[in-house]
């Protein structure tokens, strides 16, 4: 991909030609699907410009050079996975039975070489079990090679399902002075403009250093962790809990966690509740998307009754105002369960999902994004900004910390 820069300036711009089979490229690599965008040009003077099409579910993007503008007729599946069900969707929201590329290498290597944190010599490589996928060869390179099944941790239950789409999007790139530039029957558009509206949902940032592009991706490895935790890595007092203890209530103690990773908030609302109903709504398009999750909560490969390890117990949820974006999007979902009794304090609010961006200059930071979670009421999506009221207060630090005075407390209540 050539970088172009614009009257001796020192803000790379790309071409929308070379761009577009990049941005295919690297969805290709995060496991997003084959997109095959195409690029005409059409209109004259004032009203020349570029389409770009994604003829697999027929959202465009056109492009005015002239009034330095942009032009979505759908944002929300212009870069969506290719037979993606969500509307709406963040990055560690899980996209059911979706694996990259480079999740299936890892699956792959592990079936082949096992855990070690080397590879094996040719001669040592041990071919996997049947069934679990085979093993490369040289007229089978690894990325084509069959790919060991992997139970999936999340799925979506069927039938309930809310989509709506959002607004149609016009970008005034003038109001930011940013100059889209046509030449030669060419469009090209400032790098990090393309970048922050077509990659930062996936959570990817590439920046240019004055010689060369870097790019990376944003966050951790918490979702690939909870991903390929083995069964056996379920304790034993774990275990024991879920089928075989005389533990009568359930206290799930939020008081201090400050969010993080959707996916594991995903998890808990389903080990707590038996589902998770999760709500998304993008502030930027208006689109909307409701889906219900299951979890594999037990590890077994299956999804079933077994998974609902918390039905019959009373359930309980401490909270403060500690208890911010994912920490707070639990207690709304145990509040609109109306299985949860709430303790402690209001929780403080948060609901959008974080987003990177970067400068034109390659400065990297991070916002409150778009894409919002909610809650619904009637049909109706609300955010959980305000923050959820517990049902009976605690206001003391020492009343959530002193065990026995709070099972005392709990067994008191009414």
């Amino acid at each position: 991909m050539t970088l172009y820069f614009v009257d001796g300036g020192d803000i790379p711009y790309v071409a929308l030609s070379e761009y577009m089979p990049f941005l295919s490229g690297l969805f290709a690599d995060l496991g997003k699907g084959d997109i095959a965008y195409e690029i005409v040009a059409a209109g004259e003077d004032d009203l020349y410009h570029f389409e770009v099409s994604r003829p697999d579910n027929g959202s465009m993007l056109f492009v005015f050079p002239e009034r330095d503008q942009l032009m979505f007729s759908n944002y929300n599946t212009f870069t969506q996975t290719v037979g993606s069900k969500m509307m709406v969707s963040a990055k560690d929201m899980p996209e059911v039975d979706a694996m990259s590329p480079m999740e299936k290498a890892d699956v792959l290597y592990a079936a082949v070489y096992g855990d070690d944190e080397d590879p094996a010599t040719e001669e040592e490589a041990v071919a996997p079990e049947a069934g679990e996928g085979e093993a490369p060869t040289e007229d089978m390179p690894a990325e084509e090679a069959e790919m060991p099944a992997v139970p999936s941790l999340f799925t979506l239950k069927e039938g309930l399902y809310v989509n709506r789409a959002g607004d149609d999007i016009t970008l005034n790139l003038a109001d930011y002075l940013i100059d889209i530039v046509a030449v030669d029957g060419e469009c090209c558009i400032p790098f990090q403009t393309m970048n922050d509206l077509l990659v930062i949902d996936d959570y990817m940032q590439y920046v240019f250093d004055g010689e060369k592009v870097i790019g990376g991706s944003y966050g951790c490895p918490v979702l690939d962790e909870m991903d390929s935790a083995p069964k056996y890595d379920m304790s034993e007092a774990f275990a024991m809990f879920n089928y075989d203890s005389p533990v009568k209530n359930i206290v799930l103690d939020l008081s201090n966690n400050g969010g993080g990773n959707a996916d594991a908030a995903i998890f808990v609302i389903s080990w707590f509740l038996g589902e998770a109903d999760i709500a998304l709504r993008d502030t930027f398009t208006g689109a909307q998307t409701n889906a219900m999750y299951l979890a594999d909560v037990n590890l077994d490969g299956e999804f079933d009754e077994q998974d609902n390890v918390a039905e019959g117990y009373r359930l309980y949820c401490l909270t403060t105002n500690s208890s911010f974006s994912c920490g707070n999007l639990v207690p709304a979902a145990c509040r609109s369960s109306g299985r949860v009794t709430l303790i402690g304090q209001p929780t403080g609010g948060g609901s959008c999902v974080v987003q990177p961006c970067t400068t034109a200059a390659g400065t990297l930071f991070q916002i409150s994004g778009s894409k919002q979670i909610s809650i619904i009421k009637n049909g109706s999506f609300y955010d959980t900004d305000q923050g959820v009221k517990p049902d009976f207060r605690l206001d003391k630090p020492e009343s959530y910390y002193e065990r026995p005075a709070l099972v005392e407390y709990l067994h008191n209540l009414k």
